[in-house]
C-alpha cells in the first residue's frame, strides 16, 4: 500500500517510559513541557477552522520497522460523548493497526486540540503551557483567569537576555505549576467554601475590612456592595488585571516574598479601598462598583506603604 504519512518537521512526539531498554525513551531529566512541545518557533499545521496538533506515535523495539501515525477526530462538545468517542476511536485504531503490529510493539496516542488560530508565537506557547497543565491536573483543568497568572511568569523568562532564554517555555511551566500549587483551590468550585477556596478568601478579606475601617465597611454593606463583586478577581488573580504589567511585576515581588503566602494580597486590597475612600463614601452602588472594577491608576508606592502598615497593625 501507500507509505505512511510523515509528520510535520516541527511536530513533536510525547514519549513515556515503557520499561523497555529500547534506547528511544526521553531521559527523565527533561520536563514534561519540553517533551510535549519543544517546537515553539513555527506555526502549527492548520486544519479547517482550528489549529490542531496531533501527537501520536507507534513505536517498536525493531528500529527498522516503519512508524505509523494515526490522526484522531476532534472531540465532541459533550463530555460524555467525548469519552465514548475516545473509547471508540481507541478501539478502532487498535483494530486497524493490529495487522501491522507484532506483540512487541506498543501504541502510544495522545491528542492536543488547541484553538490558537491567528495567534502570535507567544500566545501559542502560553496555550501549550496551559494545555499541558490542564492535562496533568484533571481536578482543576483550565479555568478562565489562569492565563493572567501565567503571563507575568512567561514574560520574565522570555525577556532573559542570557542563553537560558531558550528554556523560557519550560521554566515558565515549572514556575506556573508551583504557583498553582498554592492557588489551585481558588479555581475549584467544590473548594469555594473550604479554608483555601476563593469564597473563604473573600470572606476573610471582608472581615479584615470590617476590622480596619468599620465605617467604610458599613457604608458598602448598606449599598449591598458585596466584596465578591470586586475583590474576587483581585484575590484570585493577584491583581494581575488591575494594573499595568510593570506594576504587576513589582507587586508580585511583594506578594511572593510574603512568608504567609499571599496574605499580603488582602492587606494590599484594603489599601486600595482606603486610597479611594472619599469617592466610595460619596458614591452610590453603581458608581462605587464601577470604580472598584475599573480601579484608577496611582503611584504603586502610595498603595504598598499603607498595605505594609495595615499588616503590621492588624496581624
Amino acid at each position: 500500500g501507500a507509505p505512511p504519512p510523515q509528520p510535520h518537521e516541527h511536530e513533536e512526539r510525547k514519549y513515556v517510559d515503557d520499561g523497555e531498554d529500547d534506547g528511544e525513551d526521553v531521559p527523565p531529566s527533561q520536563s514534561t513541557l519540553q517533551v510535549a512541545s519543544r517546537a515553539s518557533t513555527d506555526m502549527f499545521p492548520q486544519k479547517g477552522s482550528e489549529v490542531e496538533i496531533i501527537i501520536s506515535d507507534i513505536e517498536s523495539v525493531d528500529e527498522c520497522d516503519e512508524q505509523i501515525f494515526v490522526s484522531l477526530p476532534p472531540p465532541p462538545a459533550s463530555r460524555n460523548m467525548r469519552r465514548r468517542k475516545q473509547s471508540e476511536s481507541h478501539s478502532a485504531s487498535t483494530q486497524s493497526l493490529s495487522a501491522a503490529m507484532d506483540p512487541n510493539k506498543k501504541a502510544r496516542i495522545e491528542r492536543y486540540v488547541l484553538d490558537s488560530r491567528g495567534q502570535g508565537i507567544h500566545a501559542q506557547i502560553m496555550i501549550r503551557i496551559l494545555c499541558v497543565y490542564a492535562r496533568l491536573n484533571k481536578g482543576i483543568e483550565y479555568v478562565q483567569g489562569m492565563n493572567e497568572l501565567l503571563a507575568p511568569i512567561y514574560y520574565i523568562f522570555n525577556m532573559d537576555t542570557s542563553a537560558h532564554q531558550r528554556y523560557a517555555e519550560a521554566d515558565a511551566f515549572f514556575c506556573f505549576m508551583n504557583l498553582m500549587s498554592y492557588l489551585g483551590d481558588r479555581f475549584i468550585a467544590e473548594s469555594d467554601h473550604s479554608q483555601l477556596g476563593i469564597i473563604a478568601v473573600v470572606e476573610e478579606f471582608d472581615a479584615l475590612l470590617e476590622q480596619c475601617d468599620r465605617e467604610l465597611w458599613t457604608h458598602l454593606q448598606r449599598q449591598d456592595l458585596d466584596a465578591k463583586f470586586y475583590a474576587l478577581r483581585w484575590l484570585m488573580l493577584l491583581m494581575a488585571m488591575e494594573f499595568q504589567l510593570p506594576e504587576v511585576l513589582r507587586l508580585w515581588d511583594s506578594f511572593l516574598s510574603d512568608h504567609r503566602r499571599f496574605e499580603f494580597v488582602s492587606y494590599f486590597a484594603i489599601s486600595m479601598l482606603q486610597r479611594v475612600r472619599p469617592q466610595l463614601m460619596a458614591g452610590n452602588f453603581s458608581t462605587n462598583l464601577q470604580l472598584l472594577q475599573r480601579y484608577p491608576s496611582f503611584d504603586l508606592y502610595e498603595l504598598l506603604m499603607p498595605a505594609i502598615a495595615f499588616q503590621a497593625q492588624y496581624p
